[in-house]
């Protein structure tokens, strides 16, 4: 890879990063898991700073499972020790995430041999597909693109058909563990390396390239047994549920290319007419890794969603990286330099290029979504002045109440959690120590209320 493709590469993801920044950085937090994780993961002694990596996420307080996140914890840790409980700290490094990922989606994709304007299909995709809101606002769900960003760098570092060796050893190594570490879909690390390699070189080639990613995956999978006392997941995980792996690729094909189908004409459209391109060209090497590497990816997505047994529109972060990397191979078969290549077959793929990430980008230039968080924030600050307020007016051994607060804001085709009952508690503990918070009456007659003994 050149310096100029680099430039270009990185010059596309400071954009998107700055539009993304510009757009989508709430001012408050929003996510009822936002303060629990944050709880869980403050550093306020050395053991605990070792100890984030021998612990279940949020520290066992997550409802709805039981997962190994040591990755997110620590980064958690370290943004609370430089910013406190200051929203601009988490958004900004959400951010920041969500544009490397896309950035290193565009490096792999040269990687795997495909033109320059195709990577850059394969970035927008990623960052500018407005699914990546549902990522990008919500500081739990950061996992989504940390896994993306160290899978992406793992198929970065390879060299197509040659094994590994020394520094890209290691590093193929580290991003692996790192990857698994952020979330259970960096496992797909192995089969991906294994593709990318065995396109392009021997069985025995790839599976040597692959086996750094495999011991990654094997040390960090025992590690979250340990921590764990099994697999975790959700209650609903279960093996029976790859039956229905149909049902979750069409879920999240559908919210991929947009809930309304605003995009499925100017984007998929194109695309499958293209893969007649790409197949008619599928005896060259690159052109042979641009599909299956991304075609294995979107498989082992859709595989361990219906494995989780649950279904979320976010959960559809996960299937941009694959999805653009196959438009970057339709894109590099429309463009491949060649006596056989006409100038309109090049006309062609360039003006497809640039439909797709005008496609892609004209939600986020013509969207009210800016506009419509600023009521979501004032919401969601209203009901934290009101804790701020109970906890400054009751005195130590008193009772407080909170109550009246929205758990959650519709925004346009979009939920936005802003706080429950467990979100609060953590709160409450992050400004004012451990206290004993109790629960009183039936949960559906005071969905909205919540009541604490003071400590202090």
């Amino acid at each position: 890879m050149n310096r100029a493709v680099f430039a270009v590469i990185s010059l596309a993801a400071v954009i998107a990063a700055f539009l993304l920044g510009r757009l989508s950085i709430p001012a408050e937090l929003y996510g009822w898991d936002s303060y629990p994780l944050i709880a869980a993961s403050k550093f306020d002694s050395v053991g605990a700073f070792f100890g984030t990596f021998a612990e279940e996420l949020m520290d066992g307080r997550y409802p709805a499972g039981s997962f190994y996140r040591p990755v997110l914890h620590f980064m958690l840790g370290i943004e609370h020790a430089i910013g406190g409980l200051s929203p601009t700290v988490y958004g900004a490094v959400d951010v920041a995430v969500a544009a490397l990922a896309a950035a290193l989606v565009g490096v792999a994709a040269l990687r795997m041999g495909l033109h320059p304007l195709g990577a850059a299909v394969a970035l927008a995709f990623v960052i500018l597909n407005p699914i990546a809101d549902n990522v990008v606002w919500f500081m739990p769900r950061r996992p989504e693109s940390l896994s993306l960003l160290f899978i992406a760098a793992a198929l970065a570092l390879q060299k197509p058909g040659e094994s590994p060796s020394g520094a890209r050893w290691a590093g193929t190594f580290l991003v692996s563990m790192l990857a698994v570490g952020s979330k259970e879909s960096g496992v797909l690390v192995v089969p991906l390396l294994f593709m990318l390699h065995v396109s392009s070189g021997s069985l025995l080639r790839a599976l040597r390239a692959t086996l750094p990613a495999i011991i990654a995956i094997l040390v960090v999978l025992g590690a979250r047994t340990a921590v764990l006392g099994g697999m975790g997941g959700h209650p609903e995980s279960s093996f029976s549920n790859l039956s229905q792996v149909g049902s979750f690729a069409l879920g999240q094909l559908r919210i991929a290319f947009g809930a309304g189908g605003q995009h499925i004409v100017w984007v998929l459209a194109p695309l499958a007419l293209g893969a007649l391109l790409l197949l008619a060209r599928r005896s060259v090497p690159a052109f042979r890794a641009g599909l299956w590497v991304p075609l294995t990816w979107l498989a082992g997505t859709f595989a361990l969603s219906a494995l989780s047994g649950v279904e979320r529109d976010w959960y559809a972060y996960q299937a941009l990286a694959p999805l653009g990397l196959l438009g970057a191979a339709v894109i590099t078969a429309a463009l491949t330099t060649g006596e056989e290549t006409s100038g309109g077959r090049k006309a062609a793929g360039i003006a497809l290029a640039l439909g797709v990430i005008a496609a892609l980008a004209t939600p986020i230039v013509t969207g009210k979504a800016a506009e419509d968080r600023s009521a979501i924030d004032a919401s969601a600050r209203r009901t934290l002045d009101q804790v701020d307020e109970i906890m400054t007016a009751v005195p130590v051994g008193g009772v407080a109440v909170v109550q009246g607060w929205q758990a959650r804001v519709d925004a346009g085709s979009t939920s936005i959690f802003l706080h429950a009952p467990y979100s609060l508690e953590a709160y409450v503990e992050l400004i004012d120590g451990p206290k004993t918070v109790f629960k009183r009456g039936n949960a559906r007659r005071r969905p909205n209320q919540i009541t604490v003994r003071l400590g202090r």
